[in-house]
């Protein structure tokens, strides 16, 4: 999976919160981002039905899957990613 590499990182994260920037999570992942990551949509809580896009899908797995809630922050290409409680990343999958 592309984005393995962005859930493999969040996991081995022991801070509650941390901030990539663009260029960050695209080192780590090795590609670049789509467009449409400058929209907030596009990181905030959207139900799996409203992902237009199977690429779009399995980019919000990787950081549901290792916990975290992604939040992009206004003006900036920085993602504040916030540790979720277990319950609440199956829920938002």
């Amino acid at each position: 999976m592309k984005y393995a590499p962005l859930w493999d990182y969040l996991e081995r994260q022991p801070a509650p919160e941390l901030e990539l920037d663009f260029a960050t999570i695209e080192k780590l992942i090795g590609a670049p981002l789509p467009a449409t990551a400058e929209q907030a949509w596009w990181w905030g809580r959207v139900a799996k039905s409203e992902l237009s896009s199977p690429p779009e899908r399995a980019w919000r797995k990787a950081w549901r899957a290792a916990r975290f809630d992604a939040i992009l922050i206004r003006g900036s290409q920085t993602v504040k990613f916030s540790r979720i409680a277990a319950a609440d990343a199956e829920a938002g999958s």
